[in-house]
C-alpha cells in the first residue's frame, strides 16, 4: 500500500518522521519536508535516508517557525498543489 504523500515537519527528532515513512504499510511515494534554516542539516539527513528507501523528497523552506499564520499558509499551499 502506498500512502501517497507525507508532510514532515523537520525537527531535532528524526524518529517521528522516519518511522512512519519507512513502515511498509505507510510508506509514501513522496515526503514533503517543511524545514527552517536551522533544521536544514537535519533535512539533508532525512532526505538521504528517504532517498535510499525509494521515497521522493521535496523541501519547502519556512523562514520563521513561530509565524503560525505563514506556516498555515505554507501547509495549505502544499495541500492545494498536491490535491486532485
Amino acid at each position: 500500500m502506498n500512502a501517497g504523500i507525507h508532510v514532515l515537519l523537520v525537527s531535532e527528532q528524526a524518529a517521528p518522521n522516519l518511522l512512519p515513512a519507512l513502515d511498509p504499510a505507510l510508506k509514501p511515494a513522496e515526503a514533503v519536508l517543511v524545514v527552517t534554516g536551522k533544521m536544514k542539516p537535519r533535512a539533508l539527513d532525512l532526505e538521504a535516508v528517504l532517498s535510499e528507501a525509494g521515497v521522493k523528497t521535496t523541501r519547502v523552506a519556512v523562514e520563521d517557525e513561530h509565524d503560525f499564520g505563514k506556516l498555515q499558509d505554507t501547509l495549505s499551499d502544499i495541500a492545494a498543489e498536491r490535491s486532485g
